[in-house]
C-alpha cells in the first residue's frame, strides 16, 4: 500500500498510528493485575532510559544548517541569527518534550507505588498525550486561522469582469483567468464559467504538459492553443477581458492534416499550428484517415447541440466526408466514450492536436452524432450489485417460509419453557400407551 501514497512523507501517517496503538497497549499491560509490581517498575525505567537515549541521539545529529543557506551569500549576521534561531527552536522542543515524558513517567510511578489507582493514571496519561497533541496542533493551525461557518460556506462573488463575461448569451465556451492565481491553482473562476484553469493534487498529465510547454510563456504566441480548447475570454491578471481571436469552438472541420511518428513530435507541432485548418495526428491513428480525401465546402458546418459533461450531441451537414476536431479532452474509448451516428453506433473518435478529439465523419444533411460516457465497469458494476441485493433478498424469502414451516411463527420468539411443554406431553402420552398395552 505505501506504493499509492502520492508523497513519500504520507507514509509516516501509518507510522505515527502504530505508535499511539503501542503506546496504548503499553500502558494497558501497565494496568494489568496479573503483571507484578516489579516487573511494571523494570519496565518504566527501561522506557524512560530508551527515551534519554533517543533525546541524546538526537541532539547530536542534529545540525544547525540548513540546505539553502548559500541562498544568503555573504551575509554572515544574518545566517549566525538563523542559525541561533534554530538552536532556539531545537532547545526549546526537547526541554517541551521531556517535561511531558516526565510528567507521564511520575503519573505511571505514583501508580505503581499505589497512590493512583490504574484507572485514573490511564485517563490523565492519556489527557496528558492529548494536550500535547494539541498544542503542536495549534502552531500549524491557531485560532486566528479559523473562520466561522458563514464565511467559509458562503459563495464567492462575481467580480466585473465576471459579469462582462457572462453577458455573452452562448452557454458553450470557455475562459482563461489568470487573475485569480495560475492556470493549475484557479479553481474560483469555475463557479463562474466554464474554466481553463482549476486546481487538482493529481494533474490531468496531458493537459499539464500543454500548460507547462505554451501557455506559461507569453500568451500572445500561444492564443491558437487556447483557442483549440474554446477559450474564448481570457482574463488578464488586473481583471481585463480580452475577447480571443484564435477560438476555434467547439467543433470544427479542418481542410487537412498532418501525421508524425510520436507523442513528443505531436506537441511541438503544437507551436506554428493553424488549429482551424490543419489538425496533427499521430501514427497510431493514421490509419483511421486512411483513403480520407478532404474537399471543403463553405456550407458544411458542425455545431454543439446539447452539452452534459456525460453526453455531448452535435449536428453537421457536410457534402463530402469531413474531419471533424472537438474541443474535448480526448481519452482512450476503451475508458468508456462511445460514439453514436444518427442512434447507431459509430467508429470510436481517435486522437489529435495531442489532446483533443477527432472524427472521420461521413457525408449527409443535418446528422446527429452523440458521444455518451457508458463505461463497462460501472455498467457491469450496477448489475453485479442487482443481482447479489437479488439473491440476498431470495435467500431471506426461502430462510422465512422454512422457518415459518418448520412450526414457528413469524414474530413470536419461542423460549425453552414452551419447547419442554410440546415435547415432554407426547413422550408421556407414548409412555402410558405402552405401559397399558403390557
Amino acid at each position: 500500500m505505501f506504493s499509492k501514497f502520492r508523497a513519500v512523507s504520507m507514509a509516516l501517517g501509518p507510522a505515527q498510528l502504530c505508535v499511539a496503538a503501542l503506546a496504548a497497549m503499553g500502558v494497558q499491560k501497565l494496568a494489568d493485575p496479573d503483571i507484578s509490581i516489579d516487573r511494571k517498575k523494570l519496565a518504566l525505567w527501561i522506557g524512560m532510559g530508551v527515551t534519554a537515549l533517543l533525546c541524546i541521539i538526537g541532539m547530536t545529529c542534529a545540525s544547525d544548517t540548513g540546505p539553502n543557506d548559500n541562498a544568503l551569500g555573504d551575509n554572515a549576521q544574518l545566517l549566525a541569527a538563523l542559525k541561533e534561531d534554530r538552536a532556539d527552536l531545537l532547545w526549546g522542543d526537547l526541554i517541551r518534550s521531556l517535561g511531558f515524558v516526565a510528567a507521564a513517567a511520575a503519573l505511571i510511578y505514583l501508580y505503581l507505588r499505589g497512590s493512583l489507582k490504574a484507572a485514573i493514571m490511564v485517563g490523565l496519561v492519556a489527557a496528558l498525550s492529548l494536550t500535547d497533541t494539541w498544542l503542536v496542533c495549534l502552531r500549524s493551525i491557531p485560532a486566528s486561522k479559523y473562520e466561522s461557518k458563514k464565511a467559509a460556506t458562503s459563495p464567492p462573488q462575481p467580480e466585473d469582469f465576471d459579469l462582462q463575461i457572462k453577458a455573452d448569451k452562448d452557454p458553450h465556451y470557455r475562459v482563461l483567468d489568470l487573475s485569480r492565481g495560475a492556470i493549475a491553482s484557479n479553481a474560483t473562476t469555475s463557479y463562474f464559467h466554464k474554466s481553463l484553469s482549476g486546481y487538482h493534487a493529481a494533474k490531468l498529465q496531458r493537459f499539464q504538459e500543454v500548460v507547462d510547454k505554451y501557455l506559461g510563456r507569453d500568451l500572445n504566441k500561444n492564443l491558437h492553443i487556447i483557442g483549440m480548447m474554446n477559450g474564448k475570454y481570457i482574463i488578464g491578471d488586473k481583471g481585463q477581458v480580452f475577447p480571443n481571436p484564435e477560438v476555434c469552438g467547439n467543433a470544427w472541420f479542418v481542410s487537412s492534416f498532418q501525421t508524425v511518428a510520436n507523442g513528443d513530435d505531436e506537441l511541438n507541432a503544437l507551436g506554428p499550428l493553424n488549429p482551424k485548418d490543419t489538425a496533427v495526428v499521430q501514427e497510431s491513428f493514421a490509419a483511421n484517415l486512411q483513403g480520407l480525401n478532404i474537399q471543403r465546402d463553405s456550407n458544411d458546418y458542425i455545431k454543439l447541440a446539447s452539452y452534459h459533461p456525460d453526453r455531448m450531441e452535435y449536428e453537421y451537414s457536410a457534402k463530402t466526408e469531413q474531419l471533424a476536431i472537438f474541443s474535448e479532452m480526448w481519452y482512450p474509448p476503451a475508458k468508456g466514450w462511445k460514439c453514436y451516428l444518427n442512434g447507431q453506433p459509430a467508429p470510436d473518435f481517435i486522437k489529435a492536436d495531442y489532446l483533443l478529439r477527432a472524427m472521420r465523419l461521413p457525408a449527409g444533411e443535418k446528422q446527429k452524432l452523440e458521444m455518451r460516457f457508458e463505461p463497462r465497469s460501472y455498467y457491469l458494476g450496477e448489475t453485479v450489485a442487482y443481482v447479489a441485493s437479488g439473491l440476498t433478498l431470495l435467500l431471506c424469502l426461502v430462510a422465512l417460509f422454512f422457518w415459518y414451516r418448520k412450526g414457528w411463527p413469524i414474530g413470536e420468539v419461542a423460549n425453552l419453557s414452551d419447547v419442554e411443554g410440546k415435547v415432554e406431553k407426547p413422550v408421556k402420552a407414548a409412555a402410558k400407551a405402552a405401559g397399558k398395552k403390557r
